[in-house]
Parts: structure tokens; C-alpha cells; sequence
């Protein structure tokens, strides 16, 4: 992180300052800022796209240059700013979120156990194994009555705002449930087997009976890959079926995809059934189709095992642009404290309520969902860049808010990109089929400059010369 970060800031946010599209980049205090908007405006790559530019000096809140800068445009997976903006301003740093094991326990006996989902957003099958310990420790031999799963945490549909206007298998899409791991996903590996005619192998990197694997592709002569075919399809039960299809070269390489799971809470709970198993503790009667019979207030916690504080939650959810984390930590925001349940809609007002607390103008932005995905959260390039300076002070949130942008030319979403200002740019990618952003901070001689680019449209084939245009700006603002 360059030393400009942490100087403390605490001028207050100025007025809105409107961005005339119909003019196209404004005269500003700083007229090469002025002419970096202007050259990215008037690349080819941008041609027919609704494109959003602010570019804002985060010591006074001036605006250096912008264009179309209050237009509420999709930033994709920039959407991510604002609601971990939102977590952070929510939540204390080291919050934490608790998986936890209820049950009736009569000496080595335990009955009604039941595993509550709390909302981790990076819950491990390790964690489940170290409930699985501690009831072991506790001498505890036998489940009677089975396992059931309480994910009263969140409430309404496991899918996400947004989410159902387009259908994939693709782990980017997952489900979120209060309970699930690996972030809802898994990893299926197709190998060929060593003699041509033979079905080849597959390897999933999760293994419980709801993940089911269908292998119907066939090892042939050669190196090639393209006649092999992967997807997952949901069955009756919340089952993953893992259908493999097509060929695959005796001599062609492993392949590796990853995929979402139909029911994240269901391969959660088997997991950790195995693992009671693992450590010899017998249990009747599988999976309870629920949660528990006697209630959550008559059964006494015996485990539980905490997520990572959310300052590293928020970490790993940026730098890396993960959905599952986004949405999970934003449905948290959710939480009615009368009902300790959370809902999507109560999400969406809690987020909006924390943006304006922060100082941001609820007309500048709209919020659907945690992640961008898809046609979801929309803000202006403006109030992106209002936010980003706003978190530009020297207090433990905004510093934990920079800390988990991705480092150009070093980390996340931006290792590969911008290695010509290394370790100088922190910023968030954002990217769909119709949406490209990029919004953070780079320094410049005389500011610590707040800036955010986003491009909506019928891009297609042009994303890498977008990208690349949106890269060759950052560069000239580098350079003031």
C-alpha cells in the first residue's frame, strides 16, 4: 500500500456535484485530468457504450474530471464496494459468525442434535470437523435420531436478488443458504483412463451422497479435449447430479471446472455427518428432513466453531471478487434482531441505510443484490468514487475497506493487470457480458486520486480493447 493511504482525511463531504452528459467531460479544477476523461471517452473501444467517469481528489471531495458521472450504470462485481462499504460501516472489525451444534446430551448419548446454519461466508469442511471434535471431547458416542439442519438464519429463498435472470451451472452463481461450504461449490476433475474405450475418471472435491456423479464420456485416441462436456444439473432432493458427457484424449491434459452445487446446505450437513463417522461417533437415522423436533430454546449448545473476523471476510470477498461471500455477508446485513433472521429486502433497505449514514445520496445508486451479478446494483460513477473517498479517512474501517481492494500487478482481480503501476493502484474489477468497471485509488503528485469507470452496454468482443482503454486511463491519472 503506498504511504498516501494512510494520511488522515476528515475534510467534510462537499455538495453533489453534477456531470452534464449532454456537454460530455466538464472543464474541472485540473484540466489533464479533464483530458485523461477526454481520451477515454473517445476511444473506439467505447463507441456506442454507456460509459460513467469520475475522477475525484480524495483531500478536498473535488471533482477532477468527469463524464456521465451521475448516471446510474451497472459496476458489475464493483457492486461488491458498496455493500462491504456497508458491512463495515455495520459490523465491528472483528465480528465473527458461529456455526453451531445443539442437542439434548445424556451421558454419551446426544438427541435432537441439530446444526445451525449461522451465515459463515467461508465456512470449511475443517470447520464442520472441528465441531465434530469438540462433541468427540465432550464423549459423546452416539446421534440419536439423526442430524438436523436449522438455517432459520436466513430466511425466504437461497437464491439471491437478481440471480434468476440468468440460469448457469457456474460456480459465480452459487446458492446461499445460512449453511454451506467451499462457497457453495465444487471442483469436478475429468482425467482420461489409461486405455482408449474405457470411461474416463472423474473426481469431484466434495464427496457426500447428494453429489451424485453421472460419467457417460468415453477415453479416446489423442490429445483432445473439446468433445467433453461438463454440467451440473439439480435432482429431486436437493441432488447434485454431475453429468459428464463427450470424449477425452487418452494424451489430453486433466481437466478441472468448477461448478455450483443444487443444495449447499444439504452437502454441508452430510459432511459433517462424515466426519461425526470419522471419529467413530455412531449416528441413526441420517439427515433429518428439517431442523430440530424439540426447538431451538430447549437444546443446549455443545459447539461451535467461529468464522474469521469480518475485516478479513471483507478481505477475501474483494480482492478475489467472490459472489458467495458477497451475498452471504450482505443478506447479513438483513438480520430482523427481533427475529435473529435475515431477508433479502431487509438487505437491501440496511445496506442503503448504512451508504447514506456513510454520506452517499440514496438517488445515486440502487441496490439489489451483494454482488452485481447480473442486472442487479447500479450506481453513478459520482457516488462510487464519493464512497471511495469518504473511505480514504485514517480510521480502522476505512483502512480495513482499502486494504481488501486488489493490488495492480500483485494481487486478486488485478495481479494480471496494470503491472506497470505496481503495487500503486488498489481497485475493484467488475465484470459481466454487458457491464465492465473499475473503481479505486491511485496516487498522483498532488492527490491521492478516487476513481471510477463504468462501461454498460453491448460489449462482446470488445472487452479486451474496453479493459485496455479503461487501463491506459489509470495510467495518464498516474501520472498528474
Amino acid at each position: 500500500m503506498v504511504s498516501v493511504f494512510g494520511v488522515a482525511l476528515l475534510i467534510p463531504l462537499l455538495g453533489p456535484l453534477v456531470a452534464r452528459a449532454d456537454r460530455g467531460p466538464e472543464p474541472t479544477r485540473d484540466g489533464a485530468a479533464a483530458r485523461a476523461v477526454t481520451d477515454l471517452v473517445g476511444d473506439p473501444a467505447m463507441k456506442d457504450l454507456d460509459l460513467g467517469v469520475a475522477v475525484r481528489c480524495t483531500a478536498d471531495r473535488a471533482l477532477w474530471g468527469a463524464h456521465q458521472a451521475d448516471q446510474k450504470l451497472s459496476p458489475a462485481s464493483g457492486a461488491k464496494l458498496l455493500s462491504t462499504a456497508a458491512v463495515l460501516e455495520t459490523f465491528a472489525l472483528d465480528h465473527t459468525f458461529a456455526t453451531v451444534v445443539r442437542g439434548q446430551k445424556v451421558g454419551a448419548v446426544v438427541e435432537d442434535l441439530t446444526l445451525v446454519g449461522g451465515g459463515d461466508p467461508a465456512s470449511t469442511a475443517a470447520d464442520l470437523g472441528r465441531l465434530a471434535d469438540r462433541l468427540k471431547e465432550l464423549g459423546v458416542e452416539r446421534v440419536r435420531g439423526g442430524v438436523g439442519v436449522d438455517l432459520g438464519r436466513f430466511a425466504g429463498s437461497a437464491t439471491p436478488p437478481a440471480y434468476d435472470r440468468k440460469k448457469t451451472d457456474a460456480a459465480y452463481r452459487p446458492e446461499v443458504p445460512s449453511l454451506g461450504i467451499t462457497f457453495g461449490a465444487l471442483v469436478v476433475t475429468v482425467r482420461p483412463a489409461k486405455k482408449v474405450g474405457d470411461p474416463v475418471r472423474v473426481t469431484t472435491s466434495l464427496t457426500a451422497p447428494s453429489i451424485v456423479i453421472d460419467n457417460r464420456a468415453t477415453t479416446v485416441a489423442g490429445k483432445a479435449s473439446d468433445k467433453l462436456e461438463v454440467a451440473v444439473a439439480a435432482g429431486a432432493g436437493g441432488v447434485t447430479r454431475v453429468v459428464v458427457s463427450g470424449a477425452l484424449g487418452d494424451k489430453a491434459q486433466a481437466i478441472g471446472l468448477k461448478k455450483r452445487v443444487t443444495d449447499p446446505a444439504r452437502v454441508a450437513a452430510e459432511v459433517f455427518v462424515q466426519a461425526l463417522s470419522a471419529r467413530k461417533i455412531k449416528v441413526e437415522g441420517g439427515l433429518r428432513a428439517g431442523g430440530s423436533t424439540a426447538g431451538r430454546a430447549v437444546l443446549t449448545e455443545l459447539a461451535r466453531v467461529e468464522s474469521r473476523p469480518v475485516a478479513d471476510l471483507v478481505r477475501e470477498t474483494n480482492t478475489t471478487s467472490n459472489n458467495y461471500m458477497a451475498e452471504t455477508l450482505f443478506k447479513q446485513l438483513g438480520v430482523d434482531p427481533a427475529t435473529n433472521s435475515a431477508t433479502w429486502e431487509r438487505a437491501q433497505s440496511a445496506t442503503t441505510a448504512a451508504l447514506t449514514r456513510l454520506g452517499l445520496e440514496a438517488r445515486a445508486f440502487e441496490i439489489v443484490n451483494g454482488s452485481g451479478l447480473y442486472e442487479g446494483t447500479k450506481v453513478s460513477a459520482s457516488a462510487m468514487t464519493s464512497l471511495l473517498a469518504i473511505e480514504s479517512k485514517d480510521d480502522a474501517k476505512a483502512k480495513a475497506f482499502r486494504a481488501s481492494l486488489a493490488v495492480a500487478g500483485e494481487s486478486g482481480t488485478l495481479k494480471n493487470r496494470l503491472k506497470s503501476l505496481k503495487g500503486k493502484v488498489r481497485a475493484k474489477t467488475g465484470t459481466l457480458d454487458d457491464a465492465l468497471s473499475l473503481s479505486g485509488y491511485v496516487p498522483a503528485a498532488r492527490c491521492l486520486l478516487a476513481f471510477s469507470v463504468l462501461v454498460n452496454g453491448d460489449i462482446g468482443d470488445r472487452a479486451p480493447k474496453v479493459i485496455s482503454g479503461i487501463d491506459t486511463f489509470v495510467t495518464a491519472l498516474a501520472k498528474l
